[in-house]
């Protein structure tokens, strides 16, 4: 698999330079999200919306980016917990945030993608409560990750209270 290299940078790196106007702010997301929606036209469910997956180009393009856990919306009835994807424990990274992960105790934090087999899919600080439980995922899946997205960007904090992926999942 081969992708065009965007010379520029990612959504997150504009959220943390802060700053911004919020219209900029808005004009950007809503580049963001007609590509989210153009996605999901194509039939794909996203499953990881996330400022790091969103290139900036220097040539004022916006693209979604990293459909390394995209579905088909064909495979819609598949839920999150019926994957196989696998990653060791030490790919997942260290903090002080603890998550048990298939019955072993495991440190990740709220910025790590989670991709464990039997566990869920996606980054925790992103997740919408049906990537948590296992369920069915569809674009109002990746519609609450964008909402979170945007809302972090213009308030410069996250909607909901919580520094642990078990805090989070509701």
């Amino acid at each position: 698999v081969a992708m065009e290299f965007v010379e520029g940078g990612t959504l997150r790196d504009f959220v943390d330079a802060g700053g911004h106007d919020h219209r900029e702010t808005l004009a950007l997301f809503r580049k963001a999200g007609e590509g989210l929606a153009a996605a999901h036209r194509a039939g794909l469910i996203h499953r990881d919306f996330k400022p790091e997956n969103v290139l900036l180009g220097d040539d004022g393009r916006v693209q979604v980016a990293d459909f390394g856990l995209a579905r088909n919306t064909d495979d819609a009835s598949m839920s999150t917990s019926d994957d196989r994807r696998s990653v060791s424990l030490e790919e997942l990274g260290r903090s002080h945030d603890d998550l048990s992960i298939s019955g072993s105790r495991s440190s990740v934090s709220l910025s790590s993608r989670v991709t464990q087999t039997g566990a869920f899919l996606g980054t925790p600080a992103y997740m919408s409560p049906e990537q948590f439980r296992g369920g069915e995922l569809d674009d109002k899946s990746d519609q609450f990750s964008f909402a979170i997205a945007l809302w972090e960007a213009l308030y410069e904090e996250r909607p909901f209270a919580g520094s642990t992926p078990n805090a989070l999942a509701f």
